[in-house]
């Protein structure tokens, strides 16, 4: 049971009710008009307790805000750049409002691959390139591992499948669709490299959906 419960109007009338004066002009029948006006006003008070602990319960947790989901992502520096030009649901940006107030980031493989998960990528993987080393690297090596030290700083992040759209007639327009079209994971492209270890390089690859 909670310490501070909910009070309707009610409860406040019979305060507000003994409060009043006692005495033959001072009834206290319901159904007297004087106890109709004083429900009547403490019904107000009844709608400000319920508000005042909407805004306590609800709105005071960005898990559950949604009147001051604004409010909050001003405190916290949101919205994001990467997320700028993206139209988002109430639930996704309250995903990135828990994210930004408790995250302690990382740039460890674990840690991209996670966000990847996190924005819909569970099949991403990771890539680090590195330079050829007598004593550590051997003749049949892949080819990205022969190369110069500039190559240490590179890695990339593979994104698996993604839906491709294809050119369609009678339902694609000839000069505005292109013959395949399929949708880049901009936003989870812009925080890798917003958060990706500042001396490094890193590009993005896709693979057609089958």
């Amino acid at each position: 049971m909670t310490a501070d419960p909910r009070r309707p109007g009610a409860e406040y009338a019979g305060a507000l009710a003994d409060l009043l004066p006692t005495g033959a002009a001072w009834p206290r029948d319901p159904d007297t008009l004087l106890m109709r006006v004083t429900g009547a006003l403490s019904d107000y008070w009844g709608t400000v307790d319920s508000r005042a602990h909407d805004l306590r319960d609800i709105e005071g947790f960005p898990d559950t805000t949604t009147e001051m989901l604004s409010r909050w992502e001003d405190v916290a520096g949101l919205p994001e750049e990467c997320f700028t030009d993206v139209d988002q649901a109430v639930e996704q940006r309250r995903y990135l409002l828990r994210k930004k107030l408790v995250e302690e980031g990382g740039q460890s493989r674990a840690y991209f691959l996670q966000l990847a998960n996190e924005l819909g990528f569970p099949d991403a993987t990771i890539t680090e390139f590195s330079p050829f080393r007598a004593g550590r690297s051997r003749c049949g090596s892949p080819i990205w591992r022969v190369g110069s030290q500039k190559y240490r700083m590179f890695w990339t992040m593979h994104l698996g499948a993604v839906p491709v759209t294809y050119f369609r007639a009678g339902k694609s327009r000839a000069g505005r669709d292109a013959l395949a079209r399929f949708e880049r994971a901009t936003v989870l492209e812009c925080l890798v490299g917003k958060w990706k270890p500042a001396h490094t390089l890193v590009r993005f690859t896709y693979s057609l959906a089958a």
